[in-house]
């Protein structure tokens, strides 16, 4: 200062107001009035400080906002389509274990007489339970229709 024109600690005080004017107008806060704003140092402390103060804010209202979506309540379409899909598979579980019914009543082997008869009734019994334990409607009723 002795030997400038200028005063060092004034214009470091200039430019470091100028600089929180500048950090607040791009932040859109204040960074405060404290005696320490005069160094650049601890504004740009308060302005990371501000932008991790933001960012988890805003992480926070994303965590709640996704947990209200899965909290939501179904619509009405929802609701008919999933009730729709329990209908269909209980239709079909229900066709599943009356082909089944049929199957075992004309195939059970216990019920024949004639020994190579009574092995291939037991043959054929098998095939049907493991497809009754697959729930699988369409070999129970390919098998259907190998009997007729």
């Amino acid at each position: 200062n002795k030997y400038s024109g200028t005063d060092f600690d004034r214009e470091a005080a200039m430019q470091a107001a100028q600089m929180k004017a500048r950090l607040e107008a791009a932040l859109g806060v204040g960074l405060g009035d404290d005696a320490d704003v005069h160094s650049e140092e601890v504004l740009l402390q308060r302005a990371r400080e501000h932008l991790a103060q933001r960012a988890e804010k805003k992480a926070a209202a994303a965590t709640k906002r996704e947990a209200r979506w899965a909290a939501r309540k179904k619509s009405s379409m929802q609701l008919a389509a999933e009730a729709q899909e329990a209908d269909e598979q209980a239709q079909i579980s229900l066709s599943i274990r009356e082909v089944y019914r049929k199957l075992a009543s004309a195939l059970h082997p216990d019920r024949e007489t004639d020994p190579q008869e009574r092995e291939r009734k037991t043959r054929l019994m098998q095939r049907v339970n493991e497809a009754y334990d697959k729930n699988n409607l369409l070999q129970l009723l390919e098998l259907q229709l190998e009997l007729e």
